[in-house]
């Protein structure tokens, strides 16, 4: 009989499509796979674990129907096990957080609960990302959009984590590239007045694409012409955008994160 394997979703957008992909690649892999979620009434715990609560940001029950892959809403002992696993991770003890596939292997439970992030080349693969990402494509009916004249930024200002923004050399390069080949700068964010602020000290007007993640991020997709933060959901709309594309000029900063999976250029 094949292992049973729980795939625990949490997190943001970003983070839940990791996870789906990584369903998908153990269904690949002759496990038996099903997702996890925690119910509306639960979702205080993830505020317990210090994580973000975002299910709600798309249409997840669309994504899983698409992909053909079981989901439940985590009962009393999915619960159990899954404290257990964030007390063990927080002590220092092992707790089977974010195993790679080799990792997995090695587990003899025939019924075990899977919690990670998933994002490299050793939990999944990219077969199994781009039918992640043809599902949103899809469900979102992205179609490349045909405006040349501007680049699209997504900007995450509300991150602590300085290596997840554009940094200054960055931003002084993009601005240089759009005055000189006259392109307006649009951008997706989550803090408008900080973004406004950042743009001040160089003299750019710059115009937001709406006050819709959803709509963000179709856009992002859809655009030829993209700088991406060091973000999840960033990551996802690149490769939409590269699937749905053959002309996509893709930047990112040189701590991009996700270069197993998505190649991005950088300015000097």
């Amino acid at each position: 009989m094949n292992a049973s394997i729980k795939v625990f979703l949490m997190g943001g957008m970003g983070n839940n499509l990791f996870q789906f992909s990584r369903a998908l690649e153990l269904h690949k892999n002759n496990y038996d796979v099903e997702i996890i979620y925690l119910s509306k009434r639960h979702l205080f715990l993830f505020g317990i674990i210090g994580h973000t609560v975002r299910q709600d940001f798309f249409k997840i029950g669309k994504v899983l129907k698409s992909l053909d892959l079981a989901s439940r809403e985590a009962n009393l002992l999915d619960l159990a096990h899954l404290g257990l696993t964030f007390l063990k991770r927080k002590i220092g003890l092992s707790s089977y957080f974010n195993l790679s596939l080799e990792d997995l292997k090695k587990v003899k439970k025939k019924d075990f609960l899977d919690v990670g992030y998933f994002q490299s080349k050793e939990h999944i693969s990219l077969e199994s990302i781009n039918l992640v990402s043809k599902s949103l494509i899809n469900i979102f009916k992205i179609k490349k959009k045909l405006n040349d004249n501007e680049f699209v930024l997504h900007f995450r200002a509300t991150d602590s984590d300085p290596k997840n923004h554009p940094s200054q050399k960055d931003l002084e390069s993009l601005v240089s590239v759009c005055v000189k080949q006259n392109k307006a700068i649009k951008v997706a964010t989550d803090d408008r007045k900080k973004t406004i602020y950042v743009f001040q000290e160089f003299n750019q007007n710059i115009s937001f694409i709406s006050d819709d993640s959803i709509d963000d991020f179709k856009y992002l997709a859809a655009s030829k012409n993209i700088f991406l933060s060091n973000s999840s959901y960033a990551f996802w709309a690149g490769i939409c955008a590269k699937i749905i594309r053959n002309d996509l000029n893709l930047f990112a900063s040189k701590t991009w994160q996700y270069e197993d999976f998505l190649s991005t250029k950088k300015f000097e």
